[in-house]
């Protein structure tokens, strides 16, 4: 998508969920976004255990009439066991099936995604943590191994296949507090984009991170710039997709601002149709806020255009450090 295509002025109305406002390139709309509600996840191991009723034992008498010493013997009585109780084995055909999904964290409050699921080959999965979603199709091992940012410190990812089976990951991420997230996510290849233009950056210039200029995991970690990571399998039907974004504010080595707003690119499959998406932002690790977005697009003869949509997140506000 070339950002060498102009922004046009479309007449008309707009209607988009929570108050969100929107700007075409000669005038501009704003308004206060819906009360945001606080996200969060949970889970609760059970543990569970059963115990034999304990037995009386008679001691055995020892015979010594040969001069031998016999050790002492018991005997405990047979227990009946419910056949309810008794777990079943697993069969080889199970053990070859199982499914595990483990969980790493990495640099950049990162998490390193491994699936093993041998019976689940070149399946669709979908992977859900913290309210993000995103769909991801398995290789020929029923394997893929991706790289995700947290939306919390205790962080938990599931993985759901559509035949009711899938697993569950957790662990601790001791570095999400150090970065400020936001996430776009929607249904569809229907052309959104988050743009970050840090520190006052023009479109295309450096510090103008966004899909087609994804920025470098290296720089966050040093603390001189933000990153884009792009989630979900286009090439899978009605595929959930997702974008995140990512500022290592708490060790920021510039101080200023990051503009942050949504496009739309007005294409002939999505002109003139109602488009929805989702927004999340993710503040010093605490809990996300959500938004929901519903837009109509223009007419098709402003495919070519793009639709720009202000107030989905709040600007990051950097302080030197």
């Amino acid at each position: 998508m070339s950002r060498k295509k102009q922004l046009i002025t479309i007449a008309g109305s707009f209607a988009v969920a929570g108050g969100i406002g929107y700007f075409m390139q000669n005038g501009e709309v704003s308004a206060s976004l819906a009360e945001t509600t606080p996200v969060s996840a949970e889970a609760e191991a059970i543990s569970t255990s059963s115990l034999l009723p304990e037995t009386p034992v008679d001691p055995v008498e020892i015979d010594k009439s040969e001069g031998v010493q016999i050790a002492a013997v018991q005997t405990v009585a047979a227990v009946e066991v419910p056949e309810e109780d008794i777990a079943p084995k697993a069969t080889v055909a199970e053990l070859a099936c199982e499914t595990t999904l483990t969980a790493t964290p990495t640099v950049a409050a990162m998490v390193t995604l491994d699936l093993d699921a041998p019976c689940q080959k070149n399946v669709r999965a979908t992977i859900h943590h913290q309210g993000m979603h995103f769909t991801q199709l398995t290789d020929v091992d029923g394997k893929f191994k991706i790289d995700v940012p947290a939306l919390a410190e205790a962080a938990i990812f599931i993985v759901a296949f559509p035949n009711g089976e899938g697993a569950v990951a957790n662990t601790t991420v001791t570095s999400m507090s150090f970065y400020d997230r936001v996430v776009l996510q929607w249904k569809g290849s229907e052309g959104f984009d988050i743009h970050a233009r840090e520190f006052g950056a023009d479109y295309g210039a450096k510090g103008h991170v966004w899909s087609e200029a994804v920025g470098d995991v290296d720089d966050a970690v040093t603390g001189s710039g933000g990153f884009m990571v792009n989630l979900g399998d286009q090439t899978a039907p009605d595929p959930l997709l997702a974008q995140i974004y990512s500022f290592p504010t708490a060790v920021s080595s510039q101080t200023g601002e990051v503009d942050l707003t949504v496009e739309a690119e007005i294409t002939t499959t999505n002109c003139g149709r109602a488009l929805s998406a989702e927004t999340m932002q993710v503040i010093g690790g605490n809990d996300a806020t959500i938004h929901a977005l519903e837009i109509e697009m223009p007419d098709c003869d402003a495919s070519g255009g793009f639709l720009v949509l202000n107030n989905m997140f709040e600007n990051l506000k950097l302080a030197q450090n």
